[in-house]
């Protein structure tokens, strides 16, 4: 029992786990990759064709949550560092509206 604990699923193109890494870290998904990459380098000739052909569409998946995972954590980075700069900025243009108001009265 102890054995099978710690070796993966055979499913691993199922929807389940697609599901499971869709969300995941950058790492995860870029581990998924290569998995399906040497999968799909060394079993290309045994494994059926509509099984490569999912492996395939897994793959680019993938690839794609990894660029929309990279495009999020870029803009998490830069709105982290021009936080205080927006700060300030919304500050002079609320003294700016607070002087003009009082100007108007």
């Amino acid at each position: 029992m102890a054995k099978l604990q710690g070796k993966r699923s055979n499913a691993l193109g199922s929807s389940l786990e697609m599901s499971q890494i869709m969300d995941a870290g950058a790492n995860k998904i870029k581990r998924r990759i290569r998995d399906l990459e040497r999968l799909l380098r060394k079993k290309k000739d045994i494994l059926p064709s509509t099984v490569i052909i999912e492996k395939e569409r897994n793959l680019q998946a993938l690839r794609l949550e990894l660029q929309n995972n990279e495009l999020k954590n870029k803009i998490k980075a830069n709105a982290k560092k021009y936080h205080m700069v927006r700060f300030f900025e919304k500050k002079k243009a609320l003294r700016k509206y607070n002087k003009l108001l009082e100007k108007i009265k």
